[in-house]
């Protein structure tokens, strides 16, 4: 979502008074992208509110919470954090981000240094639908190249351009790495050993 200051119509302004006495701006933000479109980010919703005098009641993160408050939590229970992110707290009792248990739920433990993004680019979207798991190479490829989209099949395009782009980009060191090869053994005047053999085979 842009991080450019964003206009509010009458009847946005309205339902931002209406929620943000209730609630943290975390979990109006939440509310208000589930009503309303484009949806606004935590901190273009956070200045509406400050620029008008509004205040929120409260933080909708855990560090906003006493340690007491967090062990009485129920099993379930969830918090947004400022940047956007769910956690819920798991049955061990720890507080883990809520788009990381759905996903391994339906597909087993994330692989390591993988990462899940969200294919509508809204943290608050946990559903297993919008989450994409994604190596490290392949998100490197997606912020360079600006793959990212607001549209989940305009992601799901981005990120199959993404691997596209590794698997050429492996393939060329893989080219390189026995051009570079075939150089030292001609360098070097060595005779090549028959393919699948060393050079002491």
């Amino acid at each position: 979502m842009s991080r450019e200051p964003r206009a509010f119509s009458v009847e946005e302004i309205a339902f931002l008074k209406e929620h943000i006495a209730e609630r943290s701006v975390q979990e109006t933000v939440a509310a208000f992208n589930g009503r309303f479109a484009p949806p606004a980010t935590g901190k273009q919703i956070a200045d509406a509110c400050r620029h008008r005098g509004l205040r929120p009641a409260k933080r909708g993160s855990t560090k906003g919470m006493k340690f007491s408050d967090r062990k009485q939590k129920p099993v379930g229970s969830e918090n947004i954090v400022p940047n956007g992110d769910v956690y819920v707290k798991a049955p061990d009792g720890r507080w883990r981000k809520k788009m990381r248990l759905v996903w391994e739920e339906a597909n087993g433990p994330i692989p390591a240094n993988h990462a899940i993004v969200f294919l509508n680019g809204n943290k608050l979207d946990t559903a297993l639908s919008n989450l994409l798991l994604v190596s490290p190479a392949e998100l490197a490829a997606m912020v360079k190249l600006g793959l990212f989209s607001g549209d989940p099949e305009a992601t799901r395009l981005g990120h199959a351009v993404a691997r596209l782009r590794v698997a050429a980009g492996n393939l060329v060191k893989e080219k390189m790495g026995m051009r570079h090869l075939a150089d030292y053994y001609e360098n070097r005047r060595i005779k090549r050993p028959a393919p699948g053999k060393g050079e002491d085979g």
